[in-house]
């Protein structure tokens, strides 16, 4: 399962359009966030199907990266981020992004997508991250 990074142009209706071409290949958004900064904007995706948000992507022509995702459950508490961000950098791993994907109560699931993933699973193992 893949991370994937859209570029976008911060204006109503991006996000709309972007939404409606996954939709049209009949993508599941399983995790959503994203921001902007002026007039550029970011959304991160996690879906139910890799290659159809890859075709629907590129369909609504837009500049886009993936990364593999590793998925941990973690501690839903104060710090826990920056100990597993600290763990990552430490073990040399790239973080191109990362979602909250589900809190439950006091845990959470995340979802990181890294240049290294098995070297990210160690490293979160090591920082007490959970169902890898």
């Amino acid at each position: 399962m893949n991370l994937f990074t859209v570029k976008l142009k911060n204006e109503p209706g991006t996000l709309a359009r972007i939404a409606e071409a996954m939709a049209g290949r009949g993508v599941d958004i399983r995790g959503v966030g994203g921001g902007g900064i002026g007039d550029v904007g970011v959304a991160a995706f996690i879906t139910d199907n890799d290659a159809a948000t890859r075709e629907a992507l590129a369909e609504a022509n837009c500049e886009f990266s993936e990364a593999e995702a590793v998925m941990a459950d973690v501690e839903d508490k104060p710090g826990t981020l920056a100990r597993l961000t600290r763990a990552l950098a430490d073990a040399g791993v790239n973080l191109q992004g990362v979602l909250v994907l589900q809190s439950m109560g006091d845990r959470a699931r995340l979802a990181f997508a890294v240049d290294d993933a098995m070297k990210a699973r160690e490293a979160l193992r090591s920082a007490g991250a959970m169902g890898m």
